[in-house]
């Protein structure tokens, strides 16, 4: 086969001639019928390759850090 009749989808070097996969978004799936379209449906930002994870979120709980607050400057060089 050609480089140019393969594809690399998921790793994986794919003929672009016999290309199906599936594209997700929020709401459900859909196959995707040809390169092409998979190409135009991933690249409008909608759809993606991989199922979306919805029991993740992106928010990272922040704990205080213990110590000391920090002095300011003033303050730092009267002690001095």
């Amino acid at each position: 086969m050609k480089l140019e009749t393969q594809v690399l989808y998921k790793g994986r070097w794919v003929s672009r001639e016999f290309f199906r996969a599936f594209v997700y978004n929020s709401t459900g799936q859909r196959i995707a019928e040809s390169y092409q379209e998979f190409s135009d449906l991933i690249s409008s930002g909608i759809w993606f390759a991989d199922k979306l994870d919805e029991t993740s979120n992106n928010v990272v709980d922040i704990k205080p850090k213990r110590g000391r607050k920090c002095q300011s400057p003033n303050k730092a060089s009267e002690a001095l």
